[in-house]
């Protein structure tokens, strides 16, 4: 039997953004959470995590899960970020373009821009309201204008090598 959830098996395990704050947090820290800022176990949990989840009573300092992480400025639910890592992690090697369009069309706002190297899965976006901006990286093409694939490249290398030297 496979270790790999199934995508239904995902989202019953993570049914919305609490699940997926807990599992971070259990993650990150185990039983105790612990400040981000100085490192202190002494600390309390927010009413209603807000501004967030837990304050130091040391450094008096506000700290969630993310606090000192990658995803410390992202705005982003993590439950997007653990699904993105999911899919990252269980992915086949080959994705089809209805999958890739799919995801697209369930997290990008209607009407929104994507920019995208010149993969053919992607070439139907525009027909689905997108406007869709390409970088053509075959032709030594890595900016068009403001678009680029910089930043998303960049954050999946770091989180490849995050993965692969904890996991691995």
């Amino acid at each position: 039997m496979s270790d790999t959830l199934s995508t239904f098996e995902f989202f019953q395990k993570f049914p919305n953004e609490e699940a997926a704050r807990f599992f971070f947090e259990n993650r990150r820290w185990g039983s105790e959470a612990v400040c981000g800022h100085c490192g202190s176990v002494d600390v309390s949990e927010c009413k209603d995590h807000k501004p967030m989840a837990y304050r130091c009573k040391d450094c008096r300092k506000h700290f969630s899960v993310r606090t000192g992480t990658v995803l410390a400025e992202s705005r982003l639910p993590l439950l997007k970020w653990l699904l993105a890592i999911y899919m990252l992690t269980s992915a086949r090697k080959r994705t089809d373009a209805a999958t890739l369009v799919g995801f697209i069309q369930d997290n990008a706002p209607e009407g929104g821009e994507v920019v995208t190297d010149e993969f053919r899965a992607y070439n139907g976006l525009a027909a689905k309201g997108f406007t869709h901006k390409t970088v053509r990286h075959s032709a030594g093409e890595y900016v068009n204008n403001m678009a680029h694939t910089n930043g998303i490249e960049s954050f999946w290398s770091l989180l490849k090598r995050g993965y692969i030297g904890v996991y691995h």
